[in-house]
């Protein structure tokens, strides 16, 4: 097991009894490639050699890197997406090339969590923007924000569940669903999809509505959030199948209170009643 902490990486292995230890700064990430290489999120990028125990470093001056590297992603390609507090990097180590995201709405936003769901499609979260979702194939970029119905603008943490997107923000827990467009079960027109957006917080039984990055989901199926001083533990959401009946108490016609009996009479009989 991998842990990255505030102020290095270890590597638990249960198996020996053994942790090792290597101070390389604060992580905010760490994965495994396909190859067996391990990628360090910390203020720029390291990809670690566990058996010659040795760091290489990729050079932060490769734009828009910034300051801190936030998320690491392996695409299907092979190659490596990076978040950071400047936009979206992406690494081919075959090809030894670096590029950015040159996106308008991608370019110089703080992005921090990324995933793919199991449809092939990226999300990104941001503070401030969001969360964008990319479609490399189609090269689309679409953003999701309090616009379009997400609790708040700051996305700390990304979790997909079943097709669902549960996005952990400033200010609850938002939950972005796909809508197929047509009938057809084709996986073809996968992506063929619009989205609706619902919120979560304190009015649904959260203690706090406030996030923390990294969150998880469990073999059973549910999730766990770190929100402010509160664990907090979930199952997916239901959807309310109760139809309240709707109860009129009054019509108004351009401003004017409409009746419906006599006013007059109505009144007389009021009148003398506490």
């Amino acid at each position: 097991v991998w842990v990255g902490t505030g102020s290095g990486m270890n590597l638990i292995d249960s198996s020996k009894g053994t942790i090792k230890s290597w101070n390389s700064g604060s992580i905010l990430d760490i994965l495994e490639d396909r190859k067996g290489r391990i990628w360090v999120a910390n203020n720029g990028v390291l990809v670690f050699n566990e058996k010659e125990n040795l760091f290489k470093t990729i050079k932060r001056n490769q734009p828009p890197m910034g300051n801190n590297a936030n998320g690491i992603l392996e695409e299907e390609s092979g190659e490596i997406w990076v978040s950071s507090d400047l936009g979206l990097s992406v690494i081919d180590s075959a090809e030894k090339t670096f590029k950015t995201i040159d996106n308008d709405l991608v370019k110089n936003a703080f992005c921090q969590e990324i995933i793919r769901d199991s449809r092939g499609l990226i999300w990104v979260g941001t503070y401030g923007n969001g969360i964008y979702m990319l479609d490399v194939d189609a090269g689309l970029i679409t953003q999701f924000s309090v616009k379009e119905g997400l609790s708040d603008r700051v996305v700390f943490t990304v979790i997909e569940k079943e097709g669902k997107i549960y996005v952990g923000t400033g200010k609850g827990i938002s939950v972005i669903s796909p809508i197929r467009q047509n009938a057809t079960t084709d996986k073809s027109d996968q992506k063929e999809l619009s989205w609706t957006i619902k919120t979560y917080g304190k009015p649904q039984g959260l203690a706090r509505v406030d996030h923390n990055p990294a969150s998880m989901l469990t073999k059973d199926g549910r999730l766990w959030f770190g929100i402010s001083d509160v664990l907090t533990i979930m199952h997916e959401p239901q959807d309310d199948t109760v139809v309240q009946v709707p109860q009129i108490n009054g019509i108004d016609l351009m401003g004017n209170p409409q009746y419906f009996v006599n006013r007059k009479w109505m009144q007389s009989k009021l009148k003398n009643i506490d």
